[in-house]
C-alpha cells in the first residue's frame, strides 16, 4: 500500500513539475502574426563644431519590397533630444523594407540630409526572437546654410 501510495504521488509530482516547465518563446503562429519591426537610432551635429543639435525633425519612411516594386509607405517621425539623439521605431512589416530617414532643421539654419537603407530581417543587427532589426548610428552631420 505504501508503495502504490509512493508511486501516485511521485507521478502527481512528477506531472505537476513537467507542466510548470516552459521554454518561454512565444507559439510560431503568434510571431507570424506581428511581423517584423525595425528600430533606427542615431545622432544629430553640426558638421563644423560636432555639437549635437536638439529640435531637429527625423522622419523614417519605410516601404515593403513587393514583386512589383515598393508597397505602402509608412512614416514616423521624432525629434532629437539636447544631446541630439533620436530613436524611431515602426512594425508590422511582413517582407524586405527599403527605408529612407531625413533629418530637417525646423529652424531653417542648417541644410536636410537623407540616409537610405535596405533591411532584410537577417544579421547580427536582427534578433530574431523578438523580431527587430536594430539600425544603430544612423549620424547626421548637418552643415549651415
Amino acid at each position: 500500500m505504501k508503495k502504490a501510495l509512493v508511486y501516485i504521488l511521485s507521478a502527481v509530482l512528477l506531472t505537476a513539475f513537467m507542466a510548470s516547465c516552459s521554454t518561454g518563446l512565444e507559439p510560431v503562429e503568434d510571431l507570424e502574426n506581428t511581423g517584423y519591426t525595425i528600430v533606427v537610432s542615431g545622432t544629430v551635429a553640426d558638421i563644423t563644431t560636432t555639437e549635437p543639435l536638439e529640435n531637429v525633425k527625423i522622419t523614417l519612411y519605410a516601404a515593403e519590397v513587393t514583386e512589383y516594386g515598393e508597397g505602402a509607405l509608412v512614416s514616423r517621425t521624432v525629434y532629437t533630444d539636447n544631446r541630439g539623439r533620436f530613436e524611431l521605431t515602426e512594425g508590422g512589416f511582413q517582407q524586405k523594407i527599403t527605408c529612407r530617414v531625413t533629418a530637417e532643421d525646423q529652424s531653417g539654419v542648417y541644410e536636410s540630409a537623407t540616409q537610405e537603407m535596405v533591411v532584410s530581417w537577417n544579421g547580427t543587427s536582427y534578433n530574431s526572437q523578438t523580431r527587430t532589426s536594430y539600425v544603430n548610428d544612423v549620424n547626421f552631420y548637418l552643415k549651415k546654410e
